[in-house]
């Protein structure tokens, strides 16, 4: 529950809000990916869905060698074995699934007209 605004009344460019990925993570992953994005997109920083895609590309790609083969079959099997091991990803260190869903520790950030400034940067389980 987000439990203080600031600024005399709450304003979307004010209030903290919870987020995936932010350049400003401090989880060696999550900054070994951004380094990365911005050395090929000078200028331009990560949004949520750049980390959200490659960390699925990885889980895909991990999941077809795993697999051995290009069977959907044997990539489905191989899926549900590698979704049961943790790791280091864009979207942060030490993820885990649940369910099918992808458990991101997450961080909550506040605009301050600027920039985003990390307030909490939460842990994996």
């Amino acid at each position: 529950m987000i439990t203080e605004v600031t600024g005399p009344t709450p304003s979307p460019r004010r209030a903290p809000v919870p987020g995936q990925v932010r350049r400003a993570q401090k989880a060696e992953a999550s900054q070994k990916f951004v380094k990365a994005y911005q050395a090929a997109y000078p200028g331009e920083n990560p949004l949520n869905y750049a980390a959200e895609a490659y960390d699925a590309a990885w889980f895909l790609a991990k999941s077809i060698k795993a697999a051995g083969s290009a069977d959907r079959g044997a990539i489905k099997t191989a899926m549900a074995t590698v979704a049961k091991e943790k790791f280091d990803g864009a979207l942060g260190n030490g993820l885990t699934w649940k369910d099918r869903d992808i458990q991101v520790p997450g961080v909550m950030i506040r605009w301050d007209g600027t920039g985003d400034v990390l307030l909490y940067e939460g842990a994996a389980n």
